[in-house]
């Protein structure tokens, strides 16, 4: 479950911006390696345009540690 939560977040932020969270301006060869890393490493910015509301419940959901991840009961 905390991973589909995970995976959440980045399509909640996708489905409000259009934007993928860990894309990388990058055009050439290593853009596929940068955006590896910055998946693994939660690498994202969060558009001005979001309310506080979106951007707090895409960083609870956003988490690397499952156990600071929001939860289901945190998203009712």
């Amino acid at each position: 479950m905390e991973t589909g939560l995970l995976v959440f977040g980045s399509a909640g932020l996708q489905l409000l911006t259009g934007l993928s969270p860990f894309d990388t301006n990058i055009k050439d060869i290593d853009r596929r390696k940068k955006l590896h890393q910055n998946i693994l490493s939660l690498n994202y910015e969060l558009p001005e345009i979001l309310s506080e509301a979106a951007k707090s419940f895409i960083k609870g959901l956003l988490q690397l540690d499952p156990n600071k991840r929001m939860n289901i009961e945190q998203m009712k």
